[in-house]
């Protein structure tokens, strides 16, 4: 029960659904470089917002070269499927960065 707690903490933080939301739209993932470029946040604040999704486990990391490869744990179904289900399209920042998603790869 703890553990949901703490992931459901971590997604209250709207930088963090901003992040989620991305790299749900990306199965294969992200660089920190990306995220900045799509979301307009800069690297050390999406690095943060990273460690602690990483913490409770949202995300994953996986080291290409110098760089870390960010994306989405897929044990986490059931907060995933909540993402998902939630209608952040309503919302103009979230569109935006699915907008930019698509124009950037």
């Amino acid at each position: 029960m703890i553990d949901e707690i703490r992931k459901l903490k971590a997604i209250a933080c709207g930088v963090r659904l901003r992040i989620l939301n991305v790299l749900l739209h990306k199965e294969e993932g992200l660089f920190v470089c990306d995220l900045v470029n799509i979301l307009g946040i800069h690297q050390y604040n999406i690095s943060k917002h990273l460690m602690i999704l990483k913490n409770v486990g949202l995300v994953s990391d996986k080291k290409v070269g110098r760089s870390v490869l960010y994306k989405i744990n897929s044990e986490n179904s059931v907060i995933i499927n909540f993402i998902k289900s939630m209608d952040l399209n309503r919302y103009p920042e979230y569109k935006k960065d699915i907008e930019k998603l698509d124009g950037f790869l």
